[in-house]
């Protein structure tokens, strides 16, 4: 049966963004001499580092040959796959290019652009050792910088309650009944805690909300009584008049959860600060005691961690047994949580005790007669009012988040790396040194088009984080995050959000280094809503009209640099479906974070409310206005991303959500799609591949599937209603010992030749190269087709390809985490991705019907 939905592809992709866009294919077609009608032809560079930027580079230099590269009209990249691809659109974007020129030089394997790249293997630490301290010194002061914001907003919040503390202690009013408080704690010292009078506090909303609540969940079982509350609650509400009985009783247990919940949340809350001044002020008790010498505090804290390292081992020793004496394992989710809360604990419990140091003035709480009340004073005053100026300052510099990680140099060693590679003027510039910046290595975003001068329409991807659902308020348990494209001509974020940029742009202002530092440039976008349908989606203000939005929105705009970094973001405290909250808040108080807080332009404020807000979910809000940057440094800890509902996005490698870069080539039905498939598969599982099917199908309505051996096929299968074809059906003859099946790409050993003890195996050769697979867009029964390369050796390619697996027996699946390639690392790569390109885009020699990649239409 046909998918019926008529409405499916304007919402994936509108018409305006589509005429934008085939407006721009038919001018570069034209200026490369190509047929305006022929089908387009879309090549996705997938993520996997600079693994697979390499391997494209040999892989285009073998299309750039046969003059393939002219003929290209989309190029959708992500992660890694952005760095060749950016190489290859500022090829075209520079002045005087023509596809002419670009093919030239890339086909040279002595180029300069190519020899810069072979020089840069190693981009993030060109220089050796040197750029390593540069690199560990920028890491050494963003880490620093962050935590002075961080443990300023914490001892805040802390020592303000020391404050309040000492203000009820010595005010006239509050000084008798404040007194019995503190006594009573300081008489009752519980498992050799002196615990805070802040522990009063979570009685508070545990009284006045959860038992209430509690008890009135439990009473909408009387019947007779929630009859009687929803005759009472109907007479001012037509609503409620309306429902039944039952219904009403539904309703009202759905709110008394949430209010039960409200209380919970705002109890724990409040017993973690009063546990906090516990502990920070028994540590003060104890160490006053003593004389305050400095090791004794350390020496405590030692025995506390062997203590709690002796508890935890028992705990496993208990749990082992448990177990049936199997290894009890634990994933590095909890050990990243656990180490994680420790590092927080620890800093969190040092300003606590800071807090009561300055609250008690540096002396002895208790001078073995009397127990001496918190005094507080000009000094502590003094240290709450520093801390709050400093926060409110902090938060004011929203630029700081972004500057503070490593985002910053990881987008200028890409873009001197592959940006600067094609730059005329670094080649003419006597130092070729890539830390050295040189004008022209960054490109404006709306300076890049190089489809202008003959080149692709170039799309970049990303993922925008959202564990917290902007509809339910909840969190999001599978995907973590949408796709995000930034192209020539307009944006689209998610299934049905979609942007066109203005006509008329915002002059772009020549800006100082110093003054780019807290004012950023804008750019207008044009939002657009299909006309059928009123949904608010993540570019939509509610007060503008269907079809093009008549009020237009200032975004954030990056150069193409800073973008291609954001979707190569891959290790970072978001991570689309992976995020954890352990890792997550490691990697946060670590400073491991390479993922963007962009500006959308569009405040939270302005956006259609679709779900009850939560307790958390209405104080971060708030907190959000107040303090910012505060408030986006606790969300990326704790992994509490909001997508687009919040002005500011946290943006990350687009591989998060999609790796293969084919999902946007997919929502734009383009009818030959190429795919270089270089992300991280030693066992060729395929698990990328199998991520598209599920979200083509998902989101788009198209199902893929592989085209296969006849002898692989045994019957047709009933549920289509267009039977798959074979293999030597299609392709033709000489290629077919080129494109296969999954089965064809067996999985590498990874066994090390230089472990002595290992038994090494010669590995095992793959082969084919490439899938072939059908697209079939139920909704209009119309069929794409997709090819897919994937880094593979069959024992043909060079010998000293060969001889370099021979040694990494994980080549060409090596870790992505490995970005340090050294020249015969780097060589292999590409060298591989030349040979791979050669024998599937040559033309066959012999005349016989079949589909050949080399003619860049189509199987028919």
């Amino acid at each position: 049966m046909a998918f019926t939905r008529p409405d499916h592809l304007d919402e994936a992709c509108p018409p305006s963004l589509r005429a934008a866009e085939r407006t721009a294919i038919t001018a570069r077609r034209r200026q490369n001499g190509l047929d305006e009608n022929a089908p387009t032809v879309g090549f996705a560079l997938s993520g996997g580092g600079i693994r697979s930027a390499t391997f494209c580079l040999g892989l285009f230099q073998a299309l750039a040959r046969q003059k393939l590269v002219r003929k290209i009209d989309y190029l959708s990249t992500v992660s890694g796959g952005g760095y060749f691809g950016s190489f290859l659109g500022t090829a075209f974007n520079r002045r005087d290019a023509d596809a002419e020129k670009v093919e030239r030089e890339l086909a040279d394997n002595h180029s300069w652009p190519v020899s810069w790249l072979r020089e840069n293997g190693r981009f993030l630490s060109p220089n050796g050792s040197g750029d390593n301290w540069h690199t560990a010194a920028v890491a050494l002061r963003n880490w620093a910088a962050l935590h002075i914001v961080l443990l300023t907003f914490i001892f805040l919040v802390l020592s303000f309650g020391t404050l309040v503390r000492a203000d009820l202690a010595s005010a006239t009013a509050t000084q008798a009944w404040w007194r019995t408080i503190e006594n009573f704690f300081w008489n009752h010292e519980v498992l050799r805690i002196w615990w805070s009078p802040w522990m009063v506090l979570p009685a508070i909303p545990f009284a006045t909300l959860m038992v209430p609540m509690g008890l009135a969940y439990w009473a909408t079982q009387l019947t007779p009584v929630i009859a009687s509350v929803r005759w009472l609650c109907g007479l001012p509400s037509a609503v409620v008049h309306k429902m039944s009985t039952l219904e009403f009783a539904s309703h009202l247990q759905g709110f008394l959860t949430r209010g039960f919940m409200v209380g919970l949340a705002a109890t724990v809350i409040l017993l973690i600060f009063g546990a906090m001044d516990s502990l920070g002020q028994t540590a003060y008790l104890r160490w006053s005691e003593l004389g305050f010498p400095f090791p004794a505090l350390w020496t405590g804290l030692t025995g506390a961690g062997f203590a709690l390292y002796g508890f935890a081992a028992k705990v496993v020793l208990y749990l082992e047994s448990a177990l049936g004496r199997k290894k009890f394992r634990i994933t590095f989710d909890v050990i990243a949580l656990g180490l994680g809360l420790i590092w927080l604990f620890l800093i969190m419990f040092a300003l606590s005790v800071l807090a009561c140091g300055i609250g008690w003035r540096w002396n002895t709480v208790w001078d073995f007669q009397q127990f001496r009340a918190i005094s507080g004073g000009w000094p502590l005053l003094l240290a709450v009012m520093i801390s709050f100026v400093l926060s409110w300052i902090f938060s004011r510099s929203f630029g700081f988040v972004n500057l503070s990680s490593l985002q910053q140099t990881y987008a200028a060693r890409i873009a001197r790396a592959y940006l600067g590679a094609t730059n005329p003027l670094r080649q003419q510039h006597s130092n070729h040194s890539m830390t050295s910046l040189i004008v022209g290595d960054e490109i404006p975003m709306e300076d890049y088009s190089p489809h202008e001068n003959g080149g692709p329409l170039h799309l970049i991807n990303v993922t925008v984080n959202e564990t917290v659902s902007g509809k339910t308020n909840v969190e999001r348990r599978d995907r973590k995050g949408m796709a995000m494209a930034v192209g020539p001509c307009g944006m689209s974020v998610g299934t049905d959000a979609h942007a066109l940029w203005a006509p008329v742009d915002l002059p772009a202002s020549e800006q100082s280094m110093l003054h780019a530092l807290w004012e950023q440039r804008r750019r207008v976008i044009l939002p657009i809503r299909p006309e059928h349908t009123r949904s608010p989606h993540a570019l939509h203000v509610d007060d503008a009209s269907p079809g093009l939005a008549a009020a237009q929105t200032h975004i954030e705009a990056l150069s193409l640099g800073r973008w291609i970094a954001i979707s190569g973001a891959a290790f970072t405290t978001g991570t689309g479906a992976n995020t954890q909250l352990g890792l997550s808040l490691l990697l946060g108080l670590a400073n491991v974070r390479l993922g963007y807080w962009w500006d959308s332009g569009i405040s939270s404020r302005k956006r259609r409310k679709t779900g009850a807000p939560t307790f958390i979910e209405v104080a971060s809000s708030l907190l959000s206005r107040i303090l910012p940057v505060q408030t986006c440094l606790m969300s990326e800890f704790f992994a509490r991303f909001h997508g687009p509902q919040r002005r500011h996005w946290y943006l990350s490698d687009g591989g998060h959500f999609e790796n293969t870069a084919c999902y946007e080539l997919i929502r734009r039905r383009v009818p030959l799609i190429i795919c270089s498939d270089a992300g991280q598969d030693p066992r060729y599982d395929f698990e990328d591949l199998a991520n598209l099917v599920r979200k083509a199908r998902t989101d788009f309505g198209a199902e893929i599937q592989i085209v296969r051996r006849e002898k692989d096929l045994t019957k047709d299968d009933p549920g289509l209603e267009f039977p798959m074809p074979t293999l030597e059906q299609m392709v033709h003859p000489e290629l077919l010992d080129v494109i296969g099946c999954p089965e064809d790409f067996p999985a590498l050993s990874g066994c090390d030749p230089a472990d002595e003890k290992a038994n090494c195996e010669p590995p095992v050769m793959a082969r084919r190269h490439a899938l072939l697979a059908r697209i079939h867009y139920l909704d209009t029964d119309t069929f794409c087709w997709l090819l897919m390369i994937k880094p593979s050796l069959m024992g043909d390619e060079s010998m000293d390809v060969i001889q370099y697996q021979r040694a990494h027996p994980l080549f060409p699946q090596e870790p992505t985490s490995d970005q340090y390639f050294d020249e015969a690392q780097w060589e292999s790569y590409r060298k591989l991705g030349e040979h791979i390109g050669a024998e599937l885009f040559t033309p066959p020699t012999a005349a016989a019907r079949g589909w050949s990649p080399s003619l860049f239409s189509p199987p028919t």
